[in-house]
């Protein structure tokens, strides 16, 4: 396992003294801006909550709450909750909801909640819901629901509800 290394400052200079550790041996740090350097680098402000281990890249902001693992890259803001595992690369802003798996590419605001699967790449934004799979490419907007599998290109506006697979595939019924 890796050390990580915990310091007030990004050039190492100040290195955390004033922290508890819990039971499982990790670092708490009550208040304040932190740098972890190691594999896994996080930065986070303003109520924020980080779990991240593999590798990953994490910003968080304005209490959002992030869990990522396995050499992803996280952008959260403004009460968002992002799940980010496996290559993924999640942006997440205005009370949004995220779950990216498998190379996953996310962009989501104001209010969006998106799961996103195996080489997918989706963006929301007004209280759009978005499930993608296989490939799969998503833009909705405006209340929009969509679920797309196996490659299909989908873009919804306007509280439009859409369900897309391509036929012939190997999980076509």
């Amino acid at each position: 396992m890796n050390k990580q290394e915990i310091y007030l400052d990004f050039k190492r200079t100040q290195p955390v003294t004033d922290f508890k550790v819990n039971d499982d041996g990790h670092a708490i740090i009550d208040v304040g801006r932190w740098y972890v350097f190691g594999r896994s680098k996080v930065k986070a402000y303003d109520n924020a909550m980080v779990s991240a281990y593999g590798n990953t890249k994490v910003y968080a902001n304005d209490n959002a709450t992030v869990s990522a693992y396995g050499n992803t890259n996280v952008f959260a803001y403004d009460d968002s909750k992002v799940s980010a595992f496996e290559d993924s690369t999640v942006s997440a802003h205005g009370n949004t909801k995220v779950s990216a798996f498998g190379n996953a590419m996310v962009r989501a605001y104001s209010n969006a909640t998106i799961k996103v699967f195996d080489n997918a790449i989706a963006t929301a934004q007004c209280d759009s819901h978005v499930t993608a799979y296989d490939n799969a490419r998503v833009w909705a907007y405006d209340d929009s629901q969509v679920m797309a599998h196996a490659k299909v290109k989908v873009t919804a506006y306007d509280n439009t509800r859409v369900w897309r697979e391509i036929r012939g595939l190997k999980n076509d019924y």
